[in-house]
């Protein structure tokens, strides 16, 4: 071995060591994880290469060594494909530049080396452990003894005196430089990793730090904001380890709203001497929950603070427990006003004196009232179901009355059934009337209504009897009516046969004075002819109360013809048949009447207004111009006309006396008539459904009213 050759690749090794820990100097705190740092991470290796190359044993002219193929080889075992690739290429240029007989060997070199490296690092397939020196060792055999052959690509005589001079000394010291500068790089990496690690450890730490401080924040924040009541504790033991007592160590503002204690009153003090009782409440429970861990929610009345609370309670460290409680009087006073509630109203349901029933969609009854029991005779296990009530009430209809009732659950507003007739238990038949409303759904889902029944059994056979009545009734009526039919036609026959017979005499007694006046005048004097005029005026008067009676009769007998009318017509026609009446008495007639329409008989309206008028026009003052108004209005349920006059009047107490048949208040000298006008004008408008009065007073006229159905109502 040539020691010149020895000594210069110790030195050239020497010095890539050197370079090698100047990077590690630079380089200790770069990532790689860039393409740009890799990059330039692949630079300075390519400078290292360049530095080794311009220090160099020189064996011959264009013929030189040095340690490049241990960096580069080294280079692709730990940094990759892109910094070892960017190093070989740059120092293949430089070997290139050089120039020399070697210097495309040197390229091959720069390659194959390079090659081996990133070959390697792929092949391990454990990039989170370094080689050992072993195999470092390995490795730089492997890879220097590929640089040798490399050697071979000089001229052959040539390549054999350069393996002849080098062989020994490159494998004596690379393969020893190659785990040198192995062990440098990955004690670099190793170190990287740690404080990479201890980087991440102390970021990671500072995070659960702020964690904790946020999460510290937000629990404080929770512990003084909540609406429910928290307190902190610690179990006291006896000497024994038994639980005797507990500290409270801390409470939120809230617990001074739920429990009416201030924080300082409580907080550091035991339970026992906090609530001023003689044992901690509740200290079996929390020991278990301290000792199990196992966290417990219980109801329960503390009757030193007279109020419900809900609590739970949770295990912290060893002896500590938490508990968070909730004031729940009121929601307690509700549930209670509530079952009272509904206690109330199953009471009513059961003591209702008619049929009462509760079921759900599904056909089970939830409450069936007693009057149900008592009307049908059957039991609570006769009837559990729909299904057992309708097979058992209903019989053959069961189906019909099955699809009736499950369209009932869909409901939303009360609905009457009808009438249903149901079979009790003894056979009887009763006959409810049935009406359901829904109520809300069950707490497993279920909808429910509620059924209510009416029993109208006497009620329908009370009505059956009503009708049975009534038709027996109409039968009598129409019995009667034939009877009445008859009867009047009789009476009317009999009555015109009166009449008939009653004025043959009167019209001789009238022919016969008439011949006396017109033949004998001459020889009567004048008592004679005063009497003869007397008995005509008797007859005349006497026939003139035949047609009234008979005209009264027939009021009562002619059958009513109910018809829209106009008023204001029929008074207009009625006025200008009395025009020359009117004219010879010198009266005057004022019509104010608005539109008016009433359901009437035309006849016996137009009869009632003739007589008013020929009323009006009768007791009118000597001397003083008769005035008659006729008016009219329409109220909510009738119309309302009047015929008023400033004739003589009358007194006030005769209003009723005048509408009754042959009542006169002057004598018949005075003012002729027989009396009966009034009281077929009463007649008439009762028999429409109307009625008449009079208003006066002596010497003041008179005003007759009269009210008809409106026809509008």
């Amino acid at each position: 071995m040539d020691p010149e050759v020895l000594t210069s690749l110790i030195n050239n090794a020497a010095l890539l060591l050197v370079l090698a820990v100047l990077y590690d100097l630079a380089f200790s705190d770069s990532e790689f994880n860039t393409f740009l740092k890799q990059a330039l991470i692949g630079l300075c290796i390519s400078l290292i290469a360049v530095a080794l190359m311009l220090n160099p044993w020189v064996l011959a002219p264009g013929l030189i060594f040095d340690t490049r193929s241990v960096l580069l080889s080294v280079a692709g075992l730990f940094f990759g494909l892109i910094p070892s690739t960017i190093a070989a290429a740059i120092a293949s240029l430089f070997r290139a530049y050089q120039g020399g007989p070697g210097a495309w060997t040197g390229v091959v070199v720069i390659m194959v080396t390079t090659g081996l490296g990133v070959a390697w690092s792929y092949w391990r397939r454990k990039p989170h452990q370094s080689p050992s020196g072993s195999e470092f060792y390995l490795f730089g055999i492997v890879t220097h003894v590929a640089m040798l052959l490399c050697i071979l690509t000089l001229p052959w005589p040539v390549a054999v005196d350069v393996l002849r001079r080098i062989s020994l000394p490159v494998l004596a010291v690379y393969p020893i430089a190659t785990v040198l500068l192995g062990k440098l790089l990955s004690h670099h990496f190793e170190r990287r990793r740690i404080e990479n690690a201890l980087k991440t450890e102390i970021v990671e730490r500072r995070r659960i730090e702020e964690a904790l401080r946020e999460s510290e924040n937000r629990f404080r924040t929770l512990f003084t904001t909540m609406t429910e009541g928290m307190a902190l504790h610690e179990v006291l033991y006896d000497a024994d380890g038994q639980p005797v007592d507990y500290r409270i160590l801390e409470v939120n503002p809230a617990f001074a709203r739920q429990t009416g204690l201030a924080s300082q009153t409580v907080v550091g003090r035991c339970a026992t001497e906090a609530y001023s009782v003689s044992s901690a409440p509740y200290l079996a429970i929390y020991a278990k929950v301290v000792e199990t861990s196992q966290p417990v929610t219980f109801e329960s009345y503390f009757a030193q603070l007279k109020r419900h609370f809900r609590i739970s309670a949770y295990a912290l460290r060893s002896g500590w427990f938490v508990t968070v409680f909730e004031d729940i009087t009121k929601r307690k006073q509700t549930e209670e006003a509530l079952q009272e509630s509904e206690e109330r109203f199953r009471r009513a349901i059961q003591d209702a004196p008619f049929p009462i029933a509760i079921h759900t969609e599904d056909g089970e009854f939830l409450i069936i009232n007693r009057t149900w029991f008592e009307i049908t005779g059957y039991t609570s296990d006769e009837i559990p179901t729909i299904a057992d009530w309708t097979e058992r009430a209903y019989g053959e209809r069961r189906h019909q009355v099955q699809e009736g009732i499950d369209r009932l659950y869909a409901l939303d507003r009360p609905v009457a059934e009808g009438e249903f007739v149901i079979a009790c238990k003894d056979g009887r038949q009763r006959v409810w009337e049935f009406s359901t409303s829904p109520l809300s759904r069950m707490a497993d889902g279920r909808r429910t209504v509620i059924s209510m029944a009416v029993d109208i059994t006497e009620r329908k056979q009370a009505e059956e009897e009503v009708l049975r009545l009534n038709q027996e009734l109409e039968e009598r009526v129409r019995e009667r009516t034939i009877q009445l039919e008859a009867a009047n036609k009789e009476l009317e026959t009999f009555a015109y046969s009166v009449s008939h017979d009653l004025k043959a005499p009167l019209r001789g007694i009238d022919g016969y004075s008439r011949f006396l006046l017109d033949d004998y005048a001459s020889q009567l004097d004048e008592d004679g002819q005063l009497f003869i005029h007397n008995i005509q005026q008797g007859a005349e008067q006497m026939n003139t109360l035949i047609d009234d009676l008979l005209a009264y009769s027939r009021v009562e007998r002619r059958p009513l013809h109910s018809d829209v009318l106009d008023i204001a017509r029929s008074v207009e026609r009625i006025v200008a048949e009395r025009a020359e009446e009117i004219a010879a008495r010198g009266a005057t007639v004022r019509i104010d009447l608005p539109p008016l329409t009433a359901h009437a008989d035309l006849e016996g309206l137009a009869q009632v207004l003739r007589n008013l008028l020929d009323n009006a026009l009768k007791f009118g003052h000597a001397g003083l111009p008769l005035q008659i108004e006729i008016g009219g209005q329409a109220g909510e349920t009738a119309i309302q006309l009047w015929v008023k006059d400033n004739g003589i009047g009358f007194d006030p107490k005769f209003n009723d006396r005048i509408f009754e048949i042959f009542q006169r208040l002057q004598r018949v000298e005075d003012y002729p008539g027989t009396g009966v006008g009034l009281a077929i004008a009463r007649k008439a408008i009762q028999r429409m459904g109307g009625r008449i009065w009079a208003e006066s007073a002596p010497g003041q006229g008179a005003m007759f009213f009269l009210e008809l159905p409106n026809h509008d109502c």
